[in-house]
């Protein structure tokens, strides 16, 4: 059975593929990833999710429908940024985050580095 920790990861990501959108398919994604590449990616993780988690608190106490679909456009921006201020592309982080719900092995290499920071 996952961990709590590997569940809150890979939910994390997978809200992440909603926001980003799915459709990138995870072709040639199966190669060897730099320690700098995870580190990149730890980083936009840790970024989008903290977004996701602010901005999660701030629509729970909105009943207004384009209210909530203006801060969900809003949130998706800012995640959108954060990633590519970590120097990543959103589809290099697209892929590695399909490899982390697909890979154990790399999941845990990721987890290794969440942990570290």
């Amino acid at each position: 059975m996952p961990s709590r920790f590997t569940w809150v990861l890979t939910t994390s990501i997978t809200i992440a593929f909603l926001i980003f959108g799915a459709n990138a398919t995870a072709q040639g994604d199966g190669g060897k990833v730099d320690d700098a590449t995870v580190a990149r990616f730890v980083d936009a993780y840790s970024d989008v999710k903290k977004i996701q988690s602010d901005y999660t608190r701030q629509m729970k106490s909105i009943t207004d429908a384009d209210k909530t679909r203006e801060l969900q456009q809003e949130a998706e921006k800012k995640m959108q940024d954060a990633v590519t201020r970590n120097n990543m592309s959103l589809d290099e982080y697209r892929k590695i985050a399909q490899r982390v719900t697909r890979d154990a092995e790399f999941r845990e290499r990721v987890q290794a580095e969440l942990e570290s920071k």
